[in-house]
């Protein structure tokens, strides 16, 4: 349907607005993970209104998190900011292309390591501060990669923080609980499970701001958020240390019926009859 579209009434529209259609429907490839039997997926908190020219950043489990972000935030459309190989994969790629995405290529250096491209970060940068003047939101994982522990690692890179102070562009902050259970690490077939996500007020940023200091919010906002997961809790998620991110290795822990202090992740599930998103209801707060 992209395909079809973007080469043929695409062309007689203006390039944003190919751009943006082009991504709704690279979105709505990702709606089925709501009606995926297999995959329970609660969105926690009140609805949300995205100001326009945002920039969402989250926290990382697993790959099943740009499925679960796509899905929750629909109809409101984002441009990713992703690793290069993803326009590598056969259809994805074209589609990830053709929606406007933004891909961080890496170069092998002499000693056999991957540094950022220089010339391609250039080219994601120019494009976010076009997108973001445009009025389209940008998502962004923070950490660069995935967290393998639990912990929210790092913050790789200032770029999308710098445009943010810039364009005194509003930061969404997003945080999941869960999405690990849903695609393990190492490999590479999703699992049936149960996970929960969270959006917290828009936080203003103004071009005083300190780079520091508006990295630290962003961070602090995530992680309350993500704590204020019930299954984050259920799960015995407390055991996270994320001011201590090498310390130790935390692994996920299923609740079983039979743990009289945790609440059981199945009957959190069972509340839900299919799938609630309640960013589906309205637009309007």
């Amino acid at each position: 349907i992209q395909v079809l579209f973007y080469y043929s009434f695409g062309l007689c529209v203006s390039e944003k607005t190919r751009r943006v259609i082009s991504g709704n429907i690279f979105r709505y490839q990702f709606f089925p993970v709501w009606a995926n039997p297999f995959w329970k997926i609660k969105y926690v908190g009140k609805k949300r209104k995205l100001p326009n020219g945002a920039i969402v950043m989250s926290n990382h489990l697993t790959f099943a998190d740009p499925f679960i972000s796509s899905s929750i935030l629909w109809p409101y459309e984002t441009k990713y900011i992703a690793t290069g190989w993803i326009q590598k994969l056969p259809v994805a790629g074209g589609l990830f292309t053709r929606a406007g995405d933004l891909a961080i290529k890496f170069v092998k250096q002499a000693d056999g390591k991957k540094k950022v491209d220089k010339v391609a970060i250039t080219s994601v940068k120019e494009k976010a501060v076009k997108y973001i003047e445009g009025g389209e939101n940008i998502f962004v994982f923070p950490e660069g990669t995935r967290s393998s522990t639990g912990e929210l690692k790092e913050f790789k890179g200032n770029a999308m923080f710098n445009l943010a102070i810039e364009k005194q562009a509003y930061i969404i902050p997003m945080a999941m609980w869960g999405t690990q259970s849903l695609w393990l690490h190492g490999t590479w077939t999703p699992q049936p499970g149960y996970a929960e996500v969270t959006i917290g007020d828009p936080i203003p940023i103004g071009n005083h701001m300190e780079l520091e200091e508006v990295k630290q919010m962003v961070r602090d906002a995530i992680i309350n958020l993500r704590n204020s997961l019930p299954l984050y809790k259920a799960t015995k998620g407390n055991q996270v240390d994320d001011n201590n991110v090498a310390s130790h290795v935390v692994g996920i822990t299923t609740v079983s019926s039979d743990n009289n202090d945790s609440a059981n992740a199945d009957e959190l599930a069972s509340t839900e009859k299919g799938v609630t998103n309640p960013m589906f209801a309205s637009q309007t707060d």
